[in-house]
Parts: structure tokens; sequence; C-alpha cells
């Protein structure tokens, strides 16, 4: 989404704090949350989703964590999700790599890894 304050001299857009690790966690369950109320169906848009799990992130993390909220920008939640979503994605890989490739010689998922990294077969994870 383009900045509407980029066209106003001397505007500098200034990053937002770094999420914490308790924020990560609420994110990802306001997230799965939210995809699972039946009531919104898969007819909601974008913008009314991530509306709705910015919600959700609001009301819970206050109660989960007993901290106040961290002001974020719009499109602050969407983002940060998309950087958990492919963390995730990378880690499954490299799972089930371990678990399933037979070229790593090894049966149990321990040894798997370990031959792995031991060829420095892992730079595809990183």
């Amino acid at each position: 989404m383009a900045d509407p304050l980029h066209d106003i001299p001397g505007y500098r857009r200034i990053r937002g704090i770094n999420w914490s690790t308790g924020e990560d966690v609420q994110l990802c369950e306001s997230w799965s949350a939210t995809c699972e109320k039946t009531f919104a169906g898969n007819d909601q848009r974008s913008r009314e989703f991530w509306n709705a799990v910015e919600e959700d992130f609001n009301e819970n993390y206050v109660k989960n964590y007993k901290l106040p909220i961290i002001d974020r920008a719009y499109g602050s939640h969407k983002s940060r999700f998309g950087v958990i979503r492919k963390s995730v994605n990378k880690f499954c890989k490299f799972y089930h790599t371990c678990l399933y490739d037979p070229s790593t010689g090894e049966k149990n998922l321990t040894d798997a890894v370990c031959h792995i990294i031991q060829k420095r077969d892992y730079s595809t994870y990183v």
C-alpha cells in the first residue's frame, strides 16, 4: 500500500519497534483463531481479515501477557505474519527432508539432521 505521506517535504517513515516473542506467538494464535471463525467464511476481504486478526491480537495480548498493547502501523500485523510464515515454511522443508529424503541414509530424525548439517547441505533452507 502506498504511503500517502511520502509527498510531504521532510517526511520520513519511522521504523516501528521490534516484535517480542510473546507478540509473535499471540499473532499466530490470533491468525489461527480468525481463520477458524466460521461466521466470516471465505467471503471476507484481506483488509477485513487483518482487521479481525488485529482486534483478536489486541484483545488477547493484554489478557494473556498482562502487557500494554504497542501501537502498530496499519499492515504491520500482516507484514510480521509474512516473516513468520516464511521461516515456518523453511523449517517445514528442512524437517520434511530430514524425515523422508533417502539420500541421508539415516534411520532416525536426529541422525538425519546431523547428516545434513555435516554435509553443509542446509543452504537451501536458510
